[in-house]
């Protein structure tokens, strides 16, 4: 892992200035509610940049991620061991959110095909801790998990570079909702139960973008209204973004 430093250890990890100053991969999260146009996003970045890569989410099946599983599941035993007898307990799908928002970002690094690649991150950690707190099971309301929650926001300030918030009005997404062909949970409910589902996403990622901003290593975050604003031009400010970014680690001594 390429570091210049920890201030504090986190998550049972250490958690590092940026490394500006070093070669290591762009790490950009596209985030934003169902229908906002993350996959699209992501898929013009690839095509336009040739450095730039979507990360692969780690299998759990996976002989080689087995390490990355057992560690990161050992570090969050003691959460899961608080879960109540009564009531629903985490999913076998919400552990693995946890543990990959955990320390995703060394299989990151291991993976990337080289030191100046960008690695765009659709599902990243903001995504998993805010469905998480959302729509997760009683212990992800409580205190234990908020705390958890924000050190695992505030490790990844370390590791992301930018935060891209993509989002539309509520009707707009529920009508890319119920006619794209990719399945989702709501795709076929009522209006006012898209909106209203909607909602509770927008309300948690702004929370946590506020919360990550407000970090000393807190990555550059651009908002965009895919309704307003064509995909062409997204990806044109999103290319410019990195690119500044890219000069501003090169030039610095």
């Amino acid at each position: 892992m390429m570091r210049t430093g920890t201030r504090s250890d986190l998550n049972g990890q250490f958690l590092a200035d940026k490394p500006e100053n070093l070669a290591r991969p762009l790490m950009v999260e596209i985030l934003g509610p169902a229908g906002a146009g993350k996959t699209t996003l992501a898929s013009a970045l690839c095509q336009r940049n040739g450095k730039a890569v979507i990360a692969e989410i780690p299998g759990a099946r996976t002989v080689r991620n087995a390490p990355f599983f057992l560690k990161n599941g050992l570090a969050l035993s003691p959460m899961f061991l608080r879960q109540p007898a009564n009531g629903r307990r985490l999913t076998w799908r919400e552990i693995k959110m946890m543990i990959h928002a955990n320390g995703w970002y060394e299989l990151l690094y291991q993976q990337a095909p080289s030191g100046n690649s960008v690695i765009l991150l659709d599902h990243g950690p903001v995504y998993r801790v805010v469905g998480l707190r959302e729509f997760g099971p009683q212990i992800t309301k409580s205190d234990s998990f908020m705390d958890w929650r924000d050190k695992t926001l505030a490790l990844w300030a370390s590791h992301l570079d930018l935060v891209v918030s993509l989002d539309a009005p509520n009707l707009v997404l529920a009508n890319r909702i119920n006619n794209r062909a990719t399945p989702h949970v709501v795709k076929g409910r009522s209006e006012q139960e898209i909106c209203d589902f909607l909602t509770r996403y927008r309300r948690s990622y702004a929370e946590a973008i506020s919360y990550l901003v407000g970090l000393k290593d807190a990555p550059r975050v651009l908002h965009f209204d895919t309704h307003k604003e064509g995909q062409g031009q997204i990806t044109e400010s999103v290319l410019h973004a990195l690119n500044s970014i890219s000069r501003t680690r090169t030039n610095r001594p």
